[in-house]
């Protein structure tokens, strides 16, 4: 029977292209004879030879269609095909744009171990249904495994790809990250109408200067406010306008939401490549000195509801010079082309674009996608995000308004200001150190190269600042250790212990006691970063005789750490109550909140 359809398609309907993949037919009166003479010899053994009738018949004469044969085709074929009927080539052009496409997927699965999801609209699960192991977390109970987790949020319009490997504690609780990449996509998801599970209507946006509803149809409706819009612009004329969003987000947050989506969906037998990634995915305590620049591409010249994600692996190890996963999410009408970070293989020999030349200029030779702009996503600062939009006045679904307008009431937020203690100009003077102790041990005695060094995996603690009012002294307590790229060696660790001697300690410490209980704390932070960055110092000069001359010369405290994202997450030790031996914790982030990137020069 399967065999009788095959001869059937290959070379008794009407086709302008076949080989032993797949064959392009043309719908014509043969054609449909031959289909409908299938349908009636097999209709009883196979339902699947009266959809095909179905179909074509519903297609116009001199339409075309492919046939592919599952045994011998792949992504290069399927999306070639696709790619060739969305695009409706008529005439002689099919064939050189066929061609095109087909020698670029080609190229890509010679390159590289190749994975697609979501592009064919096919509703794909990923991962063992039976016997389920979290691909976050390590569980392993199947009662916790009862939602249906998504590997791209619903809310950004994904209907057909699912993870099994993904349960319900982690599918709630990476929310969190994923919501950043949603609000990234928030007007977009407005203007192109991505409804969410519960609703037909187009999600609302409020903005700073904007306002995105859904009328009575459920399609969006644009506001954009006038007393924004520059003095200069023509508002007859179209004009391109900065949407600015109240959603908070951060860069390194949008890049592990981009990360989340391909840990869900790449093949199991590569997940042990990526536990530093799946690390950095799940805690805000896993800090990196520095990501990957990502690739934004616009004007695509697609509009994809349903988001896709291509996976490219560097598994067959043909190009020393390319990461081990690059992946691309197309979304609507932009794509993300982006590395996977931290995986133990690359050995942090692609945190920097400079290293990623050759890799690009390699994929985007097979890849159309000529509107491009790298971004840096290394930022974890929290930001606002915002999009460029054409403004078309005549569109009768935008609308120029004044801000006193009702419908802008919801966009009208205050900055909640916290009180600021004024100290005097700071000085190190009247500061000494009275006790010192700086360790460097190494645990590791096997040969380490630089190129290992590229990427040490760092555990450290919150740097940890113990005021002792009575004395007028504050200790400061930090550590780190660090091991190779795999978290499986451990290389070496530093230890430091500092005590600071103040002749006047109220001068930049403000503590206030109520009825004998702590009642409020400032700190000078010109003062915490001078504390921080003499123990710095101190690490690395009196740690040098330890270093030198071992594989670890190299490795001063001072370089292997972030120090703006070490200072902020210092922690604060105080006395409860006056000549109280307990003591009160209290974060940096509380005292000297960390604003968003408009807040910096």
């Amino acid at each position: 029977m399967l065999q009788d359809i095959h001869n059937v398609l290959m070379s008794k309907c009407s086709f302008d292209f076949s080989n032993s993949s797949w064959v392009r037919i043309i719908n014509d009166d043969r054609t449909l004879s031959e289909i409908k003479r299938l349908q009636d010899k097999y209709e009883e053994q196979l339902i699947a030879v009266r959809k095909l009738f179905g179909f074509v018949s519903k297609l116009g004469k001199g339409e075309v269609f492919y046939c592919l044969f599952a045994d011998n085709c792949g992504i290069a074929e399927r999306k070639t095909a696709i790619e060739c009927v969305q695009g409706d080539y008529s005439g002689k052009l099919w064939k050189a744009v066929h061609n095109h496409i087909y020698e670029q997927q080609k190229k890509l699965e010679a390159l590289f171990e190749y994975h697609s999801y979501g592009f064919d609209g096919i509703k794909t699960h990923v991962g063992e249904k039976h016997h389920r192991v979290c691909r976050f977390c390590g569980e392993t109970d199947p009662k916790k495994f009862c939602d249906r987790a998504h590997a791209i949020g619903d809310s950004l319009g994904n209907k057909k790809l699912f993870c099994h490997e993904e349960c319900d504690t982690c599918n709630h609780t990476l929310n969190k990250i994923e919501d950043n990449f949603l609000h990234l996509m928030d007007i977009r998801r407005a203007m192109y109408h991505i409804s969410r599970k519960e609703t037909t209507s187009s999600p609302s946006i409020y903005g700073n200067n904007f306002a995105i509803l859904s009328n009575e149809k459920g399609s969006a409706e644009l506001y954009v406010m006038q007393e924004a819009i520059e003095p200069n612009v023509d508002v007859s004329k179209p004009f391109i306008f900065q949407l600015k969003q109240h959603a908070v987000l951060s860069d390194e947050k949008i890049y592990k939401a981009l990360a989340k989506m391909v840990i869900d969906l790449i093949p199991s037998t590569h997940l042990h490549h990526f536990e530093n990634t799946i690390k950095w995915i799940r805690s805000d305590s896993f800090i990196v000195d520095s990501l990957p620049e990502i690739w934004f591409c616009h004007s695509i010249g697609k509009m994809h509801q349903q988001p896709y994600l291509d996976i490219f692996l560097n598994s067959k190890h043909k190009l020393p010079d390319s990461p081990y996963c690059t992946a691309i999410l197309y979304i609507y009408d932009i794509a993300y082309v982006f590395v996977m970070p931290l995986v133990d293989v690359d050995r942090g020999m692609f945190k920097y674009n400079k290293q990623l030349d050759n890799h690009w200029q390699r994929l985007f030779s097979c890849i159309d996608l000529p509107h491009r702009e790298l971004q840096t996503f290394s930022e974890d600062r929290p930001c606002y995000p915002w999009a460029l939009w054409d403004i078309v006045p005549s569109n009768p679904h935008i609308h120029i308004l004044p801000k006193s307008n009702s419908v802008f009431n919801r966009c009208k937020r205050e900055k909640s200001m916290q009180e600021n203690v004024c100290f005097p100009d700071f000085s190190y003077n009247g500061i000494t150190i009275t006790d010192l102790k700086c360790k460097f041990d190494i645990f590791y005695k096997g040969i380490v190269t630089d190129n290992d060094l590229c990427d040490v995996t760092q555990h450290l603690t919150s740097p940890k600042l113990w005021l002792l009012p009575q004395e007028k002294s504050i200790e400061f307590r930090f550590s780190l250790n660090a091991n190779d790229t795999t978290d499986s060696i451990h290389y070496f660790s530093y230890n430091l212990y500092l005590k600071f001697k103040f002749s006047e300690f109220s001068k930049y410490i403000d503590l206030q006691y109520k009825d004998n209980d702590l009642d409020s704390f400032s700190i000078d932070w010109h003062l915490r970063d001078f504390i921080f960055n003499v123990a710095m110092a101190s690490g690395d000069y009196y740690t040098e005789q330890s270093r030198k001359g071992t594989s670890f010369e190299k490795c001063k405290l001072s370089m292997l750490i972030n120090k703006r994202r070490i200072i902020e997450a210092m922690e604060y030790f105080i006395p409860n109550t006056i000549n109280s031996n307990y003591f009160v914790k209290i974060s940096d982030r509380i005292i000297h909140p960390i604003g968003t990137e408009e807040d910096f020069p």
